[in-house]
């Protein structure tokens, strides 16, 4: 079995950190806590009572930031949590429960069956479209989303299926740790958030591996997230400066765009969590549409 690190990020997370750590337990070993998996809680600048309820499981391994932010909390975790031998970083935010119990067997079945497997995402991803200098923003196409994740997506993707994209969207993501050896961190230059995953997602294409999203069971409901929403810096300037800084970083790659035909690999049998999840799915956009009407 190899090694697994979770990796949740947490800011001001009272209300559904013990659901979110309980998650991470079903999956560890199948349940079995305390036999070798890590799991790094990093508190991002956190005000109410986290910290409190994250010290009651003592199996996790606390570390503290400033309020920083999604990306250099995940750098952060990824720091503190070993990234050596064969093994795999689960990096969630705090309001993300995982599901499957088969989840580190699952996820070491669907790395053996496709070759040069990098980026997976369990939410969504998406190829990059031909640069339009105009625009202030980059190109982003065919997204394709796993049913449990926002019903944002036209194109949804079954349980255990997974499909080759360019680009990933976290979260919950799988970064193997031999990715992380070989190509660092997230680029702290894109902090405190915007199109880091698409920087990470073409570093590792242009180091030959396969980029796409795995849909697995997960709960994030979509009336779930803005803790930050007072005072939160504003997204759109920071997004516009790291589309600029991208464009000069990979200027080739931005500039023809990168995609991918859909592929698809059945790791488990979706027909028993088919129908749950697709009511699922249909229940989230109608809540989105209903958010933003």
């Amino acid at each position: 079995m190899s090694h697994f690190n979770y990796i949740v990020t947490c800011h001001n997370s009272e209300a559904l950190i013990d659901r979110v750590l309980v998650g991470v337990q079903r999956c560890i070993n199948g349940g079995a806590v305390g036999t070798g998996a890590t799991c790094v809680v990093v508190l991002d600048g956190c005000t109410d009572r986290t910290e409190e309820l994250v010290s009651a499981y003592p199996w996790v391994q606390i570390v503290e930031t400033p309020d920083v932010h999604e990306l250099l909390s995940i750098n952060a975790g990824l720091r503190a949590a070993p990234q050596d031998g064969d093994g795999y970083n689960i990096i969630l935010q705090d309001d993300v429960i995982l599901e499957e119990p088969r989840l580190e067997e699952l996820v070491e079945k669907l790395y053996a069956t496709i070759p040069r497997l990098g980026y997976v995402s369990f939410r969504l991803a998406h190829n990059l479209g031909p640069d339009d200098p105009s625009n202030p923003y980059l190109i982003l196409c065919d997204e394709i989303e796993s049913l449990y994740g926002a019903g944002a997506a036209g194109d949804t993707l079954v349980p255990y299926r997974f499909a080759e994209r360019a680009c990933v969207i976290k979260s919950p993501v799988c970064l193997p740790c031999k990715l992380v050896r070989e190509l660092g961190m997230f680029d702290e230059a894109l902090a405190p958030y915007g199109y880091d995953d698409l920087d990470y997602s073409i570093r590792a294409h242009q180091a030959g591996y396969v980029q796409g999203v795995f849909s697995i069971p997960f709960q994030s409901d979509v009336r779930w997230g803005g803790s930050r929403r007072p005072g939160h810096p504003d997204i759109q300037p920071t997004v516009i400066r790291n589309a600029a800084y991208l464009r000069k970083k990979h200027t080739a790659i931005i500039e023809q765009g990168l995609a991918f035909d859909c592929f698809h690999a059945e790791i488990a049998d979706p027909e028993p969590k088919l129908a749950e999840a697709r009511a699922r799915w249909e229940k989230s956009k109608a809540t989105l549409k209903e958010l933003n009407p």
